[in-house]
């Protein structure tokens, strides 16, 4: 899985190299993108009308 072109990955690892979040910090935040992202797939497809 390339991450990057991931916008909002890269923007966590620029903040963990300027330190203004530690490493436990950023694989929390990391986890959050995870599950939002995973929620935001499970909610489009149980959008789409079965056929």
């Amino acid at each position: 899985m390339p991450i990057d072109d991931d916008v909002e990955y890269m923007t966590l690892v620029e903040l963990w190299i300027e330190g203004e979040i530690d490493v436990q910090g950023m694989r929390h935040r990391y986890n959050e993108l995870v599950a939002r992202r995973s929620a935001d797939r499970r909610a489009r497809k149980s959008s789409f009308p079965k056929l």
